[in-house]
């Protein structure tokens, strides 16, 4: 005989409450019997998740969106500089970038460390953007061409970045360069101060440089007009180039400006005039400022054999079957000139170390071990085949020393 409709829902309803008691906990249990509730129940909640909420240092389990949450910024810091680099960052120079990057393949080879990431961005803003800060959000090493400058110095210090060591590891040779199925010219250091200044001395009075063609300039130089390809103002090469060619060449082989040093009698106003009458190339389209690379530098020298370009020695020195150099006052660029500094145009080579970044970031001191290496810096040392002008011992040993202990840059200190 079955049971009504009314018996039938007071028989279900007394077994709920007979059965509800057993699948609540009991009041006052711990957290670690929820916790163990809640796996149950979810199948997908663990202790790690658990003692790791969404919102601190991981996504949610749930949504996979961070949770926000309010953060300082030193809590920012902090968090970056967790983030783990493994790799070495380096910027700068675009002179020094080839012999960087070997060295980078041979500290690979020797470590098994991930390649270090190398650009080649010039060495002013390099050094801009290694004078940023301390973290792993910033550059390691910076390559230059040039020394670091006292203004780049103090704004590396004001922010924080003071224990720098600088090597000198090298010389180069800026070196004018043009398609060797085109007409040999050499030059003196003042033709060549007169072929790219904006202004120049003559008749007595400092005007735009009217020369547009070599033998404007001198009769027994080709007839042919004067193009040349070089860096813009970015690199280091640039501001080398300007002083190495305008300003020395102002300051002591032109009679015009030692007459004005005369006249003004007065060291410090001299430089400020040479400083705004000799410190600036031509932008007619004779001087043509570009960040090609040096293949699609040498393409256009193919195109154009009458055009110069002015690279580092090691641009000409891998690929002399296509190019040839212009001797600057009867010098040819070559190591050994470039070493002994009897070519005008030879330069010392730069890197620059973040000390405080050797302990965070792994390889640093390795990478820059194998940079002063015999085998990179030898006699005949695998930069020296590439064209890296040579230091001397004494020099060489010094560099070395001060590389792998870090040795602190005292240049601009008090």
């Amino acid at each position: 005989m079955g049971l009504c409709p009314r018996w039938q829902q007071a028989a279900v309803l007394l077994v709920a409450l007979m059965v509800l008691p057993l699948s609540l906990p009991a009041r006052g249990d711990n957290a670690a019997k929820s916790a163990e509730s809640a796996e149950a129940t979810s199948g997908t909640l663990d202790k790690k998740t658990l003692d790791n909420p969404p919102g601190k240092d991981r996504p949610s389990a749930i949504t996979g969106r961070q949770t926000p949450r309010r953060t300082s910024g030193k809590d920012l810091k902090e968090q970056t500089n967790r983030i783990a680099r493994k790799h070495i960052v380096i910027v700068g120079s675009s002179t020094v970038y080839p012999y960087s990057q070997r060295v980078a393949r041979a500290f690979v080879a020797a470590t098994g460390q991930p390649a270090p990431k190398i650009s080649a961005s010039g060495s002013g803003m390099g050094i801009a953007d290694f004078c940023r800060g301390i973290g792993l959000q910033y550059p390691d090493i910076v390559n230059a061409s040039r020394a670091m400058k006292k203004t780049e110095w103090l704004n590396c210090k004001k922010n924080g970045v003071d224990d720098i060591t600088e090597i000198h590891f090298g010389n180069d040779g800026l070196t004018l360069i043009k398609s060797r199925f085109g007409e040999q010219i050499n030059l003196t250091l003042l033709q060549l101060f007169k072929a790219v200044a904006r202004k120049v001395p003559v008749d007595g009075r400092l005007i735009d440089n009217p020369y547009r063609s070599w033998s404007d300039i001198d009769e027994n130089l080709p007839e042919v007009p004067i193009q040349i390809f070089g860096p813009t103002i970015s690199h280091g090469s640039y501001g080398y180039f300007v002083k190495a060619v305008l300003s020395e060449t102002c300051r002591n082989n032109l009679s015009f400006f030692r007459s004005k040093r005369a006249i003004l009698n007065d060291k410090g106003k001299f430089e400020e005039y040479l400083k705004a009458n000799c410190s600036q190339l031509r932008f007619d389209g004779i001087y043509i400022g570009t960040d090609q690379s040096i293949g699609q530098m040498v393409k256009l020298l193919m195109l154009n054999p009458t055009a110069l370009a002015i690279v580092g020695y090691s641009d000409l020195f891998n690929r002399r079957s296509s190019l040839q150099a212009v001797r600057i006052d009867g010098v040819e660029p070559r190591i050994y000139t470039i070493s002994d500094r009897s070519y005008r145009l030879s330069r010392p080579l730069y890197f620059y170390i973040k000390n405080a970044h050797r302990s965070l970031v792994p390889g640093i001191s390795q990478y820059v071990k194998e940079f002063m290496s015999e085998q990179a810096m030898g006699s005949f040392g695998y930069l020296v085949r590439m064209g890296l002008g040579v230091l001397s011992v004494d020099d060489l040993n010094d560099a070395q020393y001060a590389a792998i202990i870090g040795t602190r840059m005292r240049r601009y200190m008090d």
